[in-house]
This record gives C-alpha cells, sequence and structure tokens, in this order.
C-alpha cells in the first residue's frame, strides 16, 4: 500500500544510501517528457536535509533535465529495491541547477572528490522536496550488483576542460524540444553565441554562424512570441505593408484629385 510523507525520515535516508540506481524525470511545459537512469549513487546522490536532496549531472548526449530546471523546475525521482524488501520510493520537488564553477565549496563536499574532480561533472541537481511517496514493488524482479560501470569516468579523463567545454557547447546548448541548457549562453555568460541546427533527431549548437540564422535570432529578441516567423514570413509582411501605404497614398491622392 502507498504511502506519502512530507519529508524524509531516518529510515527512508538509511533505505537510500543502500540503492544502487535511481531515475529522474521532468518535463517542461509543452514537449518530450525526459527519463534518466543514474549510477555511481554512493558518490554522486547527497541527502543535505530530510527535505532536500542534491545529485552530481555529468556531460553527456543530452541535457533535458537542466533545460526543464530553467522552465518550471518540476521533477521526480525513484528508486527501486532490486533486492531485500519490494520497496518503490519517489521524491516530488522542485529544482534548480548549479553549474560546475559556481558549486558551493560547502555542497561540493557532499560528493565523491573522484566524481567532482572529473571534467565530465557539468552541473549539481538541487531538488527541495515537497512530498514522497513509497510504494510496493512486488513485480519488480531481483538483480545481483556486480559492480559500476568505469566507461563514462575513463571517457572523461582522456578529455581536457577545453574539450568537454567544446562538446557541451555543440551537444548541450539545446534540448532535443531546442530550450537552452547548459552549453548555451544563459548558463555561462562566457560560452559562445551559437545556433541551433537539427541533425539525426538532436539540436546542436553551431557556431559557424550563417547570416541567415543571425537575422532569425535578432528576430528572436526583437519579436518574442513572434520569432516563429520565417524570413519569407517577415518578407511577405514587409510586401503587405508596403502595398498598403501605397494604396492609402492613391486614395489620398484620389480625393485631393
Amino acid at each position: 500500500m502507498g504511502k506519502t510523507f512530507q519529508s524524509l525520515s531516518e529510515d527512508h535516508v538509511a533505505w537510500l544510501k543502500k540503492q544502487k540506481v535511481f531515475f529522474v524525470a521532468s518535463a517542461a511545459s509543452k514537449g518530450h517528457v525526459n527519463l534518466s537512469p543514474k549510477g555511481y549513487t554512493a558518490g554522486t546522490f547527497a541527502i543535505l536535509s530530510p527535505t532536500q536532496v542534491a545529485y552530481l549531472d555529468f556531460t553527456g548526449s543530452g541535457a533535458e533535465t537542466i533545460a526543464h530546471s530553467l522552465q518550471n523546475r518540476r521533477i521526480t525521482v525513484m528508486f527501486v529495491a532490486f533486492e531485500g524488501d519490494p520497496i518503490i520510493m519517489r521524491l516530488f520537488g522542485n529544482m534548480h541547477a548549479i553549474q560546475r564553477d559556481a558549486v558551493p565549496a560547502d555542497l561540493r563536499s557532499k560528493f565523491g572528490e573522484e566524481f567532482v574532480s572529473s571534467h565530465g561533472f557539468r552541473a549539481v541537481i538541487v531538488i527541495d522536496i515537497h512530498r514522497v511517496q513509497s510504494s510496493c514493488g512486488f513485480s519488480i524482479p531481483f538483480y545481483d550488483y556486480v559492480g559500476e560501470r568505469p566507461v563514462l569516468m575513463d571517457h572523461w579523463s582522456k578529455k581536457t576542460l577545453e574539450e568537454v567545454d567544446d562538446y557541451r557547447v555543440l551537444k548541450n546548448s539545446f534540448s532535443i524540444d531546442l530550450l537552452p541548457s547548459i552549453g548555451h549562453r544563459i548558463f555561462n555568460p562566457k560560452a559562445p553565441v551559437v545556433a541551433p541546427r537539427f541533425r539525426a533527431g538532436f539540436w546542436f549548437g553551431f557556431k559557424d554562424i550563417t547570416m541567415t540564422e543571425q537575422f532569425n535570432s535578432w528576430l528572436e529578441r526583437v519579436l518574442g512570441p513572434l520569432s516563429f516567423l520565417t524570413t519569407r514570413d517577415i518578407g511577405m509582411l514587409g510586401i503587405g505593408a508596403l502595398s498598403a501605404v501605397a494604396v492609402a497614398k492613391y486614395c489620398e491622392a484620389l480625393r485631393k484629385a
């Protein structure tokens, strides 16, 4: 039977610390719902208080959760027991992202040094919990924990910080719904201006901006909600406006004749 709580109890904390994997779900007001699995829990997930938790976010091919943190901040974290009693625990809350260079020392100390010193570490996601919910996991199978995959840590250890920054600009400037994310100038004013281009199902951020893309970027800043208009649309509106002016002047000339 499901149970709800306003905060984490000592028993909850003890159980959470035994788990080896968790999942985070988030979504913007429109677009796709994202669901991501997370490992390395012993060194990357921290319980800051009975109503606040945080986890390390690593560079990857996507950056959906951080993009959603700018949009509406909603997030759900789920833990599942793969051994022992059948338990599912969900933490419902609101999040905010702190990029790597802005993480306070006291918060940084809550995580394993090998993880916060990794070149792949890009942000801390801090979650303020407003609902804790436990339920049975009767249908969840048993799994034996063998060990952590070293692939992620090994991969980023071979890259310089500059190479990782370039990767984030290219792959993490936009979400799959074209929302700005961790590689975008909104998060890092020092990041280069990029143009979004759709490739193989993803939006990438390219530095070699064309004149058309510069114009579209200007339209987005100036028109705001009307930025969906294409260059052709703007041209047609311009022609229509000029035609209206010409007709008005013609009518005025006829009245004076």
